[in-house]
């Protein structure tokens, strides 16, 4: 009689067995005992992307196992050799290997006795780029790597998808330090039959010039980043700004001049009257003739310029305005019937080419008049998906993208991961979450994205870096979505955990602890705070001291994990170094505390605005001092003195000038906004809310170091940039300093009478230009480059 425990043994050895044989039964082996046991098979005319994929294979393996397998053209003839094939080629078809049925960027990867293919869908022509930023050549081609932003490359795709399966690679960040790479002496792959594609087509992320930088451009193609072509979608009235002088007619008409700057607009790119037929003849033409010269591409671009804050004054376009919704959609029946008239006559000759236009302000939503837009035409939808910490705008939001896919053919959505810029610069801003959530429902619905994501660094507002800046707090978002593009499904509960282990090593719960607790307070922050920057609440409030301390602890937990030389601790380092940058300025008192001064009467005496501040009332004026734009000291000293009499409020400045001979102060005009532009000059800046509470009602005065006014009003209605006010100035420029100052009335700020003890909010910055770009200094710091900040105001009470 056999003992029952004994059976049960032998049973469990003999289910190992079959068990350990099912497992180890292996398509190839590539590497073993130090040694090439494969080749790489690449054919002699395949594209650039196919010859990359191969190396970047070698390459690869030769780390993982440091051994160099060689690429051929011909496979081994050797019956142990295992041959893997990369790309198409005479050798793949005599295989039966094929991508038909594949879609856009789609690869394929067999493994079978001892031969791998793995090939995909791959472009073959000339390089497509744009005609426009971000899409031109030099910011979506690399020729180091010779490799393009746009154009399929489903080998290269491919390859990376065998790499992370059979090698463990992982590429979490651009450049070494970012990149996982495990070790082992022996490298064999099993049976594979897998065929991808990714679940959005367009998956464009602006992060870097191609041309100027090494590791992101690489880094963009094996995180899943491409699309066929690019999809430019922009502001783009510009584009008639070469008829003004013809046909000024086709212009919007404002206030009874023609609109070629910024009349109705935020920036001066013009406006245009869309009621005009012969605009709508002129830009369909123009359209066909691109089309005709440059057949690669798939969409052109039909949309308002920024900050179109009002429409033609004609009756014609006056009567589409819907004042019946809400203001998000009070011009789509204007522009989107404009957009619609355009792609039906483009449509007659490219039935396959689509204009595109973003919804965007106040044509966001959906029109209420077209049931059914052109099938050409391409909806471009502008969103915030961080802000989904609010249930309530996430589905007022989800239910507009589900209109526009009933009335539109095809749909693009403009996200925006700005938190590299100002005020979220350097603070873990996590939301990998919600990203999976709104990838889940945009599958089907939308065919990709175009993400904002760009770094500014504070103080450079007008350079845009070369390479992903920040990329200890931006990876981990931009990974998660390049990931969630080729796949929805996946569980990102399960990403997120293999990143936290393979990242951080022995580090890995307290880092997990960290972007996870950081995650926690994006989601759970306060949604009755105004909205500032790009898509979140006060990163003051968000990121208190306490919550800085804890965040901090993880961090120094962590450290204390690693050893100093290993890769977990550089990675964690830069991510420290980083956030510590944060920490120290959300503790600087003067970003914690917005300052508030009360500023005492004129008591009757007068001031001669003559640029001197020389008066009796400026003698007992304290000055106020300036700070850079996150609350630290700035480079260029700057006194401010605010006084004020019964009917007007008196700003005075001086501004220590090293460089006297270099001001920039060229606008001569009142109101200049095309170059020179005031702002971009020598100025001061003044902003006034005349009700603390209601801060959407405010008041802009610019003035340059020579007493140049532009003035502008801000409502509801957005930025009025023909409101003039009655404002003096004057202005002194001395050998080491130029001083200027101004009376504004206060008839003209909506200050009746400013009794003892009312308050209103300022802010005051200045601009230093000098011939190097602008170093901006402020009052009261707003961090962020954006100067309209009005929640980061200080108040001012009159004081009789």
């Amino acid at each position: 009689m056999v003992n029952k425990s004994n059976r049960d043994f032998r049973l469990f050895l003999f289910i190992l067995v079959i068990l350990s044989f099912t497992f180890t039964v292996k398509s190839g082996t590539l590497v073993v005992d130090g040694r090439a046991n494969s080749v790489i098979v690449v054919g002699t005319e395949v594209p650039d992307s196919v010859k990359l994929a191969a190396n970047e294979l070698q390459s690869y393996i030769e780390q993982v196992t440091d051994v160099k397998v060689p690429i051929e053209a011909k496979p081994s003839a050797d019956d142990s050799m295992t041959n893997v094939f990369v790309g198409q080629s005479q050798y793949v078809k005599e295989l039966g290997v094929s991508v038909d049925g594949l879609g856009s960027d789609g690869f394929r990867i067999v493994a079978k006795d001892n031969w791998i293919v793995i090939i995909g869908r791959d472009y073959a022509g000339p390089v497509i780029c744009g005609k426009i930023n971000p899409w031109r050549y030099h910011e979506t081609y690399s020729p180091n790597w010779k490799v393009s932003a746009f154009g399929e490359t489903g080998t290269l795709y491919g390859v990376y998808e065998f790499l992370q399966r059979s090698c463990g690679i992982r590429w979490y960040m651009p450049g070494e330090l970012g990149t996982v790479v495990p070790k082992t002496s022996r490298l064999e792959v099993g049976s594979l039959d897998i065929n991808e594609e990714p679940d959005f087509e367009y998956r464009y992320p602006w992060l870097c010039n191609f041309s100027e930088t090494d590791d992101e451009p690489i880094w963009y193609r094996r995180v899943g980043f491409g699309a066929v072509a690019p999809v430019q979608i922009t502001h783009s009235f510009r584009e008639m700004l070469k008829y003004k002088d013809t046909h000024p007619e086709y212009f919007a008409l404002i206030d009874g001049k023609r609109d070629f700057t910024n009349l109705s607009t935020a920036y001066p790119n013009g406006n245009l009257c869309l009621s005009n037929p012969g605009l709508i003849e002129q830009w369909s033409n123009d359209i066909c003739e691109y089309f005709d010269a440059n057949p690669a591409q798939q969409v052109y671009s039909v949309s308002p310029e920024d900050g179109m804050y009002r429409i033609c004054d004609c009756k014609d376009c006056q009567s589409q305005i819907d004042l019946q919704v809400e203001e998000n959609g009070q011009f789509s029946n204007y522009v989107w019937g404009f957009i619609d008239k355009v792609a039906r006559r483009v449509s007659q000759r490219y039935p396959d080419k689509y204009i595109g236009c973003i919804a965007y302000g106040r044509y966001n939503t959906p029109p209420t008049c077209i049931d059914k837009l052109s099938p050409n035409v391409a909806v471009m939808i502008c969103k915030l998906r961080v802000t989904y910490y609010n249930p309530e705008g996430r589905e007022r939001v989800n239910r507009s993208i589900v209109e526009w896919k009933k009335k539109a053919s095809r749909l693009y959505v403009w996200e925006y991961y700005l938190q590299s810029w100002l005020p979220w610069q350097n603070l873990p801003v996590s939301f990998s979450h919600i990203i999976s959530d709104d990838l889940k429902f945009l599958k089907g619905l939308s065919s990709g994205e175009f993400v904002e994501c760009e770094s500014w660094r504070a103080g450079e507002a007008d350079v845009l870096p070369n390479k992903m800046n920040f990329p200890g707090m931006q990876h981990l978002n931009i990974y998660v979505t390049g990931r969630l593009y080729w796949n929805t499904d996946l569980d990102v509960d399960a990403l997120l955990a293999e990143y936290f282990k393979l990242f951080y090593g022995p580090a890995e719960k307290e880092m997990k602890e960290f972007w996870l607790t950081s995650e926690n307070y994006w989601m759970n922050q306060d949604r009755s705070e105004a909205m500032v920057g790009f898509g979140g609440g006060n990163p003051v409030k968000l990121f208190t001291p306490e919550r800085l301390k804890k965040l901090t602890g993880f961090l120094e937990s962590s450290k204390a994990k690693t050893s100093p030389e290993s890769v977990y601790r550089k990675r964690i380092d830069l991510i420290a170094s980083e956030f510590n940058v944060a920490a120290k300025k959300l503790s600087n008192d003067r970003v914690v505390n917005i300052p508030k001064l009360t500023i005492s009467s004129t008591d009757g005496k007068t001031i001669v605005i003559d640029g001197k501040i020389t008066d009796l009332p400026w003698e007992n004026v304290k000055p106020e001092t300036f700070v850079d734009l996150n609350g630290y000291e700035p480079e260029f000293d700057t006194k401010a003195y605010i006084t004020w009499d019964g009917d007007n409020l008196y700003f005075a400045f001086e501004n220590i000038e090293p460089e006297m001979d270099k001001l920039c102060v060229k606008a001569t005009q009142r109101d200049q906004a095309i170059a020179p532009a005031l702002w971009d000059e020598d100025c001061m800046e003044i902003f006034i809310c005349p009700d603390p509470n209601n801060r959407k009602t405010c008041y802009q005065f610019i003035i340059n170091a020579k007493g140049v006014v532009l003035d502008a009003s801000y409502g509801i209605g957005g930025v009025d940039r023909n409101w003039n006010s009655g404002i003096i100035t004057s202005s002194s420029l001395l050998a080491d300093r130029w001083v200027l100052e101004t009376k504004i009335p206060f008839k003209d700020i909506a200050i009746n009478s400013p009794a003892d003890g009312k308050t209103i909010a300022v802010n005051i910055y200045r601009s230093r230009n000098c011939g190097k770009g602008i170093v901006s200094s402020c009052w009261s710091s707003p961090l962020e480059m954006r100067y309209m900040s009005p929640d980061r105001f200080g108040e001012i009470t009159f004081h009789k």
